[in-house]
């Protein structure tokens, strides 16, 4: 017979409660950073599905949540007026596509665009990121 204590050790520990409550942290992050209109869905392997359009604006952190990782974008993607962020890796899971515009302005920190998409299927613009001193890590296709 297991103790009260043992039950509530695993059931604090149990990996669907960490994920539960992972999800519920994120989802709060997105109600505070994320504007627009879309619509996102969670998928299983923990990345996120979004159609519409989504912007991020005077977001105040160096970097992304690291349970944020976008794997399909159908719309407009933007990030604007982020005054301490440096990155974006991460942000994107590898070989993802945009299906509308790639938007990075106004982030006087950001110094690498690497953890982007890898395709753009609309307009692509970096402006006025003045630490951004090198495209590495851009999307490789861009229609």
């Amino acid at each position: 017979m297991k103790h009260i204590n043992d039950i509530l050790k695993e059931s604090l520990l149990d990996d669907d409660l960490e994920s539960t409550v992972d999800n519920q942290m994120l989802g709060e992050w997105m109600k505070e950073n994320l504007s627009g209109k879309y619509k996102v869905t969670s998928l299983k392997d923990g990345t996120l599905k979004f159609r519409g359009e989504v912007m991020i604006k005077n977001y105040n952190a160096e970097t992304f949540p690291s349970n944020f990782v976008i794997s399909f974008m159908q719309g407009d993607f933007k990030i604007e007026k982020c005054p301490n962020l440096k990155n974006i890796h991460g942000l994107f899971k590898p070989y993802t596509d945009v299906d509308g515009d790639y938007v990075i302005s106004n982030c006087p920190k950001l110094e690498s665009v690497d953890g982007g998409p890898m395709t753009v299927k609309g307009t692509l613009s970096f402006t006025s990121n003045s630490s951004l001193k090198s495209l590495e890590g851009m999307p490789q296709f861009v229609y």
